[in-house]
């Protein structure tokens, strides 16, 4: 899959997300689902899209990110850690930092050459296979199209 393409899906995740917490009742942004509430999941993709402007760095200096220390525990130290510094409660407020952080990702995204994209680096994935900028991408498309579904399951479950 091309550059674009893999930015067009992770844009669409991310809007589609965004579009998620817009339509929440307020009272539910702050209550917990199962686990985090709403602004925990927003916080937790807050700090994932500047970390991962480090992560892709290190790739491409041929080093494996630091967030794969944290693999093993499903990163919980990290997402405490951007849950506590991403700490508004408030929706709107939320909202500004998600834009704010993915326009830092999409923007770092665009100063690299095509070819780097997913190119070997010799740094293997925590997960087995060459760790890439394309992989990261992939990982948090998922990530917001997986929490999406998350609070719009919760979200069902309320109204049923």
């Amino acid at each position: 899959m091309g550059t674009s393409s893999q930015v067009a899906l992770f844009d669409e995740a991310f809007f589609g997300f965004c579009d998620c917490l817009r339509s929440l009742p307020d009272p539910f942004f702050l209550q917990p689902m199962p686990g985090w509430s709403p602004r925990d999941v927003a916080a937790h993709l807050v700090g994932w899209n500047y970390r991962m402007i480090h992560a892709c760095q290190a790739i491409l200096r041929g080093q494996a990110p630091v967030y794969y220390a944290d693999a093993a525990s499903d990163y919980a130290s990290l997402n405490a850690a951007s849950v506590a510094q991403f700490a508004s409660r408030s929706k709107s407020e939320m909202l500004e930092q998600l834009a704010a952080s993915r326009q830092g990702f999409r923007d770092y995204l665009g100063t690299l050459d095509p070819g780097e994209w997913n190119a070997d680096h010799r740094v293997v994935h925590h997960r087995g296979g060459p760790a890439t900028v394309g992989r990261i991408v992939e990982a948090l498309t998922r990530d917001y199209r997986q929490h999406t579904r998350e609070i719009d399951e919760w979200l069902a479950r309320k109204d049923g």
